[in-house]
């Protein structure tokens, strides 16, 4: 490089002082010095002679002319790997004015389409994005491109429906591309593993967590072999995969990636960067879920503080961060902090996203819970609703989040006693929550248990008593015959049944319940204390005396440890001991 540019660079001197500066054989030595230091690595350089070639051309042949075009597009490549998009976008745009005024539809075009279709990605504008890569597949078969140029594409495509929320067609487009690098024998080509690693975040969307690891694994190791262990590339993936295991509650290993991911991105790019705020947000979330919840609010502040040195107030990471801020501060309790942290947060996203993004309506999910935790129905009620309106603008009217907000709002009416209307938004969270993810998934159960709930406090027995028996046989298939779900439904069966005068049934959900309870959180928790209380009254109508004295007794013992003498629940086992004692005497 260093011998084709000197001679170039002569030429250039020979020719300026013999031919002018707006000579044709001039310009295209700029063009032939710009391609040489771009090839050498030498970026500033390429842009400085790129940019007199534009010049020159632009003097020389006018402003419309292909090789003022084709400028523009060398142009936009090296803004791109300056990480100028606003820059490289513009430089895209005109290039595609050019090549469209001369009639030029090539793989040139193509290429460029793509690379402004990414840069629309990365800004979120998947409409846009998608425009300009359908266009670019477009060219790209009809000029009969080679596979691993359209898989490129095709994997865009896919980046652009998976930001639409359109996973089925992102998939499509996914597993379109991954053929096409295996039918090229390019399986271990980095561009595939950036495809397999963007079909498995679908999948782990999805939580389809097996497959999505296992694409994960293979993309990581062709990273590993391609580019080395400490690239950010790896780095991302072993954020990805942290994340996953976070997600099914494996925290030692999800730590264990995320801080790898952190050494290397530490150590790459200094420990104020903007991606070290971001694996520092990962490692939060987990620390959260742990349990560790003033290390995860030290973690987050941490993240807030580096994206305030680099970007300021104004960015999305720091209203992300605010949020789970806020989160913790209400599962501590602190609703006046929570509180303080959320509308921050929402005024963010406001400024930045709009007044109905997406994010937004999670975020008026999170200040609804707080209002409800305070009993404040009325303000719990407005966020649930504004949440809902959102979800629907953003997601249409068959989404989860759609079914989750309408699920609140319901609970929320028949906390008011309004049941008709709870159960009536309840059933239609149902009915959207088994479209979308199955009649066995999680949700669902939790739906049957909310209408459950509305229905006994209404006094409907028999159709609660079907939705308990719905909710407690998805619970037994999701989480095990001992999950503490489990014995949550078997405690309300075993009270409808008591209220029927069932009493064998009664009696043996809650020996069931007792079991379960002591085996997940001890011999002495109030939920045995519960339980034992319904057994005792079960046996006191039975007239099994003896045994009602024992359960009454033992739930005594554990109620007064746990809640003191003077509590009302204790006061309530004391008389039903002095009732039994009084039909034992007759």
């Amino acid at each position: 490089f260093g011998e084709a540019f000197s001679y170039c660079s002569e030429s250039l001197e020979i020719r300026r002082e013999k031919l002018g500066t707006d000579n044709i054989d001039t310009c295209d030595t700029l063009y032939n010095i710009a391609n040489i230091v771009d090839e050498w690595g030498k970026i500033d350089d390429a842009m400085k002679y790129y940019t007199e070639a534009l010049e020159s051309y632009r003097c020389t042949l006018g402003a419309d002319d292909l090789e003022v075009a084709n400028c523009y597009q060398y142009i936009g490549k090296l803004h791109l790997k300056r990480e100028e998009d606003d820059q490289a976008m513009r430089a895209f745009v005109e290039s595609l004015r050019i090549y469209k005024i001369q009639g030029e539809e090539g793989e040139t075009v193509a290429a460029v389409l793509l690379k402004l279709g990414k840069i629309y990605n990365g800004q979120n504008e998947y409409e846009k994005g998608l425009e300009s890569l359908v266009r670019s597949l477009k060219i790209q078969k009809q000029y009969d491109s080679d596979d691993v140029e359209i898989a490129a594409t095709c994997n865009e495509i896919g980046v652009a429906y998976a930001g639409k929320n359109m996973r089925p067609e992102a998939k499509k487009f996914f597993q379109r591309a991954t053929a096409m690098y295996m039918n090229a024998g390019k399986q271990d080509d980095i561009g595939n593993a950036n495809t397999m690693a963007n079909y498995a975040s679908i999948l782990s969307d999805e939580e389809d967590f097996d497959t999505g690891l296992k694409l994960f694994h293979d993309a990581l190791k062709i990273f590993q072999e391609n580019i080395g262990e400490s690239s950010d590339e790896v780095a991302s993936i072993l954020v990805k995969i942290g994340i996953i295991h976070n997600k099914r509650v494996d925290y030692e290993e999800a730590l264990k990636l995320l801080t790898s991911a952190l050494k290397i991105r530490s150590y790459l790019f200094g420990r104020d960067d903007m991606k070290v705020g971001e694996t520092l947000f990962e490692i939060g979330k987990v620390m959260e879920e742990w349990g560790d919840s003033d290390e995860a609010l030290d973690t987050y502040g941490e993240v807030i503080r580096i994206i305030k040195s680099q970007h300021g107030q104004r960015h999305l990471m720091v209203a992300n961060a605010l949020k789970r801020i806020g989160s913790i501060h209400s599962e501590k309790g602190d609703n006046n902090e929570a509180l303080q942290c959320l509308n921050q947060a929402i005024v963010l996203q406001r400024r930045l996203l709009g007044e109905d993004a997406r994010e937004i309506g999670y975020t008026l999910l999170n200040i609804a819970a707080v209002y409800d935790s305070q009993r404040e129905d009325d303000e719990a009620l407005a966020s649930y609703t504004d949440a809902l309106r959102i979800f629907r603008i953003c997601l249409g009217t068959e989404d989860v989040s759609v079914a989750l907000a309408m699920n609140n709002i319901g609970i929320n009416h028949a906390r008011r006693k309004n049941f008709e209307k709870g159960i009536a938004l309840c059933t239609e969270a149902l009915r959207i929550r088994k479209i979308n993810l199955g009649e066995n998934h999680l949700d669902v159960a939790d739906s049957c248990l909310n209408i459950a709930n509305i229905l006994d406090e209404w006094g409907k027995d028999k159709d609660a008593l079907r939705f308990y028996k719905e909710a407690l046989t998805l619970y037994k298939v999701q989480l095990g015959e001992d999950d503490i779900e489990v014995a949550n439904c078997l405690q309300q069966v075993g009270v409808i049944h008591m209220n029927q005068n069932d009493h064998r049934r009664a009696s043996t959900c809650f020996a069931e319940v007792i079991r379960i309870f002591r085996i997940k959180k001890g011999t002495d928790c109030l939920e045995v204390g519960l339980a034992l209380f319904n057994l005792g009254r079960v046996y006191g109508k039975t007239a099994e005396y003896e045994k009602a004295l024992t359960c009454f007794s033992e739930c005594l013992r554990i109620r007064q440890d746990e809640l003191g003498d003077a509590h009302l629940d204790v006061m309530a086992v004391h008389r039903y001991i002095e009732a039994i004692e009084r039909k034992r005497r007759r």
